[in-house]
């Protein structure tokens, strides 16, 4: 259950600062109960390959595009610091123009 807190908390900190804003496209529900630790982000008109192509090489963060939803998997591990994730969002603000 520590575990799944920790999973969810990190999910919602760095969806919600970017949830609705700019280009940028959450395809994950907001209703906790529909997923936890792993989310997925898009870009308007960029492809989930190109988004994860630009996130590795510019800012040296690992993802895996997955075109069926139309972004990239965020896979934070329980490890993951929410310093960590504001590199991500950061960049992620940048590419979707916020």
């Amino acid at each position: 259950q520590r575990k799944e807190e920790r999973l969810r908390y990190l999910q919602r900190y760095w969806t919600d600062q970017v949830r609705g804003k700019g280009n940028i496209v959450i395809n994950t529900p907001i209703d906790p109960k529909l997923s936890c630790g792993i989310a997925n982000v898009g870009i308007v008109d960029m492809k989930p390959h190109d988004l994860a192509d630009t996130l590795m090489n510019k800012y040296k963060i690992y993802t895996v595009a997955i075109d069926g939803a139309h972004g990239c998997r965020i896979t934070p591990n329980i490890s993951t610091t929410p310093k960590e994730l504001d590199v991500f969002v950061s960049a992620l603000k940048e590419m979707g123009n916020v």
